[in-house]
């Protein structure tokens, strides 16, 4: 089953569990063509993609024309994203600016370097949600090979469960209190990156898209309420506003708090686009 968040008829965005490949391989389809066969669409064209171990929103064309356009405003940086990750450890800086050139290390893996020719740049803040624990609001400006896995890593953060870059896995037992405790998790032992909101015009409308991670140990309220979203009462959502006219809701049945939470959510995406531009 495909989790579609939104669609029309250029194009459509779906929730990509964790674990997933986007593309075949020998034994198994890949998620993109599993959402084609799946959703019967002859044609559907790849505009961006997501890590295996990464879930969560991917935007996919539905013409050639609509990727062209799309690939276009990811390549012109006007597509925002926003990612959540856990990670365990005290960070060498908890908000601000990750900047640096992208060097190939072992096993697959990336590292950031202090050369600054082609630098993937990351801007970032982080909430404290138990004793050890933090949760990153990433905003990468650039979209790198494994960007904001190497950026976590520069803090001295890496992700929780990626253990590629060094992440250790959640310990219950180390956190009796802990607000994890009580939830009944699927697939615990994940990568804990997540693409958890889209914002980009297209065709005189703003689109949003949000959702929050379906697999693993995330506690929902906790990331609201660390994002000041406190009333999501949605696992996720589509908000489209016609530029200069006003706003609809497509499909969402998002009631006056949730539409506060978008709000919130948009300035949450102004916030950073703010510092992207200083």
């Amino acid at each position: 089953m495909i989790d579609v968040i939104f669609e029309n008829e250029e194009f459509l965005v779906v929730n990509k569990p964790n674990n997933a490949d986007f593309h075949d391989n020998e034994e198994t389809l890949g998620f993109f063509n599993t959402v084609k066969e799946t959703l019967n669409l002859n044609e559907l064209y790849p505009v961006h993609r997501l890590d295996k171990v990464t879930s969560g929103l991917l935007l996919i064309a539905k013409t050639k024309f609509v990727c062209a356009h799309l690939t276009r405003l990811f390549q012109e940086r006007s597509i925002e994203k926003l990612y959540l990750a856990l990670a365990y450890g005290k960070p060498k800086k908890k908000q601000g600016l990750i900047k640096g050139d992208m060097i190939r290390a072992r096993r697959g893996a990336w590292r950031l370097d202090r050369t600054l020719n082609n630098p993937a740049q990351t801007h970032f803040l982080s909430y404290s949600v138990e004793s050890g624990l933090r949760l990153y609001l990433l905003y990468p400006k650039t979209g790198k090979t494994h960007q904001l896995r190497a950026a976590l890593k520069s803090l001295g953060t890496p992700i929780l469960g990626d253990h590629l870059y060094g992440g250790g896995d959640y310990q219950c037992d180390n956190h009796p209190e802990s607000v994890f405790i009580n939830i009944a998790p699927k697939d615990e032992h994940r990568v804990y990156l997540h693409a958890f909101a889209l914002r980009f015009h297209y065709c005189d409308q703003e689109f949003s898209f949000f959702t929050f991670p379906q697999t693993g140990l995330w506690s929902k309220e906790v990331i609201s309420q660390s994002l000041g979203c406190d009333s999501y009462v949605h696992q996720q959502g589509s908000f489209i506003k016609t530029l200069n006219v006003g706003e609809s809701e497509i499909d969402s049945g998002l009631n006056a708090a949730a539409k506060s939470d978008f709000s919130q959510l948009r300035s949450i995406f102004d916030l950073f686009s703010k510092k992207v531009k200083s």
